[in-house]
């Protein structure tokens, strides 16, 4: 998977919010009031969301 450096700032406070949104709907999915079943690929799913992110955006911080 190709990593591509964000141009600006603004794009990794758009990755942030991504990740906090990803974030909240892992909890969401973990939360014991939750009637769904616990799916355990679309919460490996949100976490490689979030690493992806992460990513981008620790290499926006780097430069």
């Amino acid at each position: 998977m190709a990593h591509h450096v964000l141009a600006t700032p603004s794009a990794a406070l758009r990755d942030l919010r991504d990740i906090q949104h990803t974030v909240d709907r892992m909890v969401q999915q973990l939360a014991p009031c939750t009637h769904q079943p616990f799916d355990v690929r679309a919460a490996r799913s949100l976490l490689a969301a979030v690493s992806y992110k992460l990513d981008h955006v620790q290499a926006a911080l780097r430069h």
